[in-house]
């Protein structure tokens, strides 16, 4: 069974919302504010959104979102928020993997974002496809914005160390072997 399957409905309260989370999250938004605050609502394509969290802060924004997940449970998670939010925004779930983004008809995005590292989870060949899809997804003057750890994310160590989860300390390094194609 696919781990963000089986990670989606406690994913909010074992990261998300866990301090570590917070303040990750925080710094990348930092980051993006300056691009995203311009007067002109976005078309952004958020890939690997998870449970949604960021889409719906681009959607509060008064940006119009696409987000979509490889896992239909991260999905599921986010239309429930949706529905419970109640509020009329610009934003649409789907399933779909970063490695086939072809299977999207819309095109022409201002932004392609990804947060938390979901290209980490690609070996070799299917990054490089995935690159190739995101510069036909994106208009001419758009951007793409990718959050990755390293093999050695230290924010990563601390949060695993401080949840007592030892053996999820290095897992990033198994990653790198794989993506190296060793």
């Amino acid at each position: 069974m696919f781990y963000f399957d089986t990670a989606a409905r406690q994913y909010d309260a074992d990261f998300s919302l866990s301090q570590i989370g917070i303040v990750q999250r925080n710094q990348v938004y930092d980051f993006l504010n300056d691009y995203i605050s311009i007067q002109k609502p976005l078309r952004i394509l958020e890939l690997n959104c998870g449970t949604g969290i960021d889409a719906f802060y681009f959607a509060r924004a008064g940006h119009q979102v696409v987000a979509t997940d490889a896992s239909l449970s991260m999905i599921n998670q986010c239309m429930s928020k949706l529905q419970i939010e109640n509020i009329n925004l610009k934003l649409s779930f789907l399933q779909c993997d970063i490695s086939n983004l072809s299977q999207l008809k819309d095109n022409n995005f201002d932004l392609v974002f990804s947060n938390f590292s979901g290209f980490n989870c690609l070996n070799e060949n299917d990054f490089a496809n995935s690159i190739f899809q995101i510069q036909n997804k994106l208009n001419d003057n758009g951007k793409f914005i990718a959050v990755l750890f390293g093999t050695k994310s230290l924010m990563e160590r601390i949060y695993f160390f401080f949840k007592f989860q030892f053996e999820k300390m290095n897992r990033r390094e198994k990653y790198q072997s794989n993506f190296n194609g060793t």
